[in-house]
């Protein structure tokens, strides 16, 4: 049975943790983990992109000059969209961008994701984060205690729930994201290069995997 170390937050490991061998064989559907990814991207947008067309562009009702004999083309509307000042061709009009894929894909998909992470050696479980103060300095020392190129690479920290100095004391460091283990979906998963998890978040992370 697979195992992943759990390390306190000073780096050393205190413990194992067994895999569940039905979740964490090491498979993964790229495809439906790439379509998933797809559906929370598109649902975040916010489709307001707008343009108008010839008959919305305010003024060109004149004809700008007679159908024959100036020796110039013909031309109805200076608003036609052939004129500077003319409405757009085909352009984009506000539209819903919601898509959707049945539970059970998404949590494949999100089982998939954790699986290539664990393939690849970017999972760390931890035993428990627990700050002195809301700083950011105090966060960071955590983080550099574990090894972790929090400057470089984009770090998922995973736990129970968040609290306002872990709040505040990650706010300022760009690359880490903190979320709540019921919160966390295949997207954001594929998005982090390391992936920190608390251990009581990782094993809820499992009981909603088997349900």
């Amino acid at each position: 049975m697979k195992t992943l170390n759990v390390i306190n937050q000073e780096g050393k490991k205190i413990s194992d943790i067994k895999l569940n061998q039905k979740l964490f064989d090491g498979s993964v559907n790229q495809p439906l983990v790439h379509e998933a990814a797809l559906m929370y991207q598109a649902n975040v947008r916010a489709g307001s992109a707008n343009t108008k067309a010839r008959a919305e562009v305010r003024g060109g009702g004149r004809k700008p000059w007679r159908q024959k004999g100036t020796g110039r083309a013909r031309a109805g509307s200076i608003r036609s969209p052939l004129w500077r000042g003319g409405g757009v061709t085909f352009g984009p009009k506000p539209r819903d961008y919601y898509r959707r894929l049945p539970k059970k894909a998404l949590k494949e998909a999100l089982r998939s994701a954790l699986n290539d992470k664990i393939n690849e050696n970017k999972i760390i479980i931890l035993d428990k984060i627990e700050l002195a103060s809301h700083k950011t300095k105090g966060f960071a020392d955590i983080l550099k205690k574990l090894k972790l190129d929090f400057d470089k690479e984009k770090l998922l920290l995973v736990v129970d729930s968040v609290n306002e100095k872990l709040k505040k004391a990650s706010n300022n460091l760009k690359k880490v994201a903190v979320l709540r283990g019921c919160d966390i979906n295949a997207y954001r998963v594929i998005l982090a290069e390391t992936i920190l998890i608390q251990r009581t978040a990782f094993i809820n992370l499992e009981k909603r995997l088997t349900k």
